[in-house]
């Protein structure tokens, strides 16, 4: 059986695309957290809690003792107590642990009127927090495993 100088150019490319594919880097820690930080926010501003826990390991613990139930209810009461969030987030670091969970730390700017960029920031009347995150690869996505925060001030998003 014959072929034509086509039918091996169409294997050359397919089996170039296959290597090619098998060689591109997996996604980056740094775009974990990314996707990670805008799943959340994406939540925060529906107001849903029930997606913002779904983003909790089930073998959520912090250095405080609380636990997923614990840490669901606190960001279940803020989205109660506040009709329209919406955020705004910089990535400050990001690390990969020993045990391949990924480290975190994230600066976040939570107001009730939309954050278009930093810049409106000083105009706004929002809460800001720097938040350490820690998240594991877990049932095929990536969930907060521990989480601890502090108050920050509108000057820590222009240094």
């Amino acid at each position: 059986m014959a072929y034509s100088i086509s039918h091996y150019t169409f294997l050359f490319f397919l089996f170039s695309s296959f290597i090619l594919q098998s060689c591109t880097p997996t996604t980056s820690p740094e775009q974990i957290v990314e996707d990670f930080i805008t799943e959340c926010e994406t939540s925060i501003e529906k107001g849903s809690g029930r997606e913002l826990r779904n983003l909790i390991s089930e073998n959520y613990s912090d250095s405080s003792g609380r636990t997923k139930k614990e840490i669901g209810n606190l960001v279940s009461g803020y989205l109660l107590r506040n009709r329209a969030i919406y955020s705004y987030s910089l990535i400050n670091y990001v690390k990969i642990n020993e045990d391949d969970s990924i480290s975190a730390r994230v600066l976040t700017a939570l107001a009730a009127k939309p954050i278009t960029d930093i810049s409106t920031l000083p105009t706004l009347n929002s809460d800001i927090y720097w938040f350490d995150i820690k998240i594991t690869s877990e049932d095929g996505g990536w969930k907060l495993i521990d989480v601890s925060w502090q108050q920050a001030m509108l000057d820590d998003f222009f240094n």
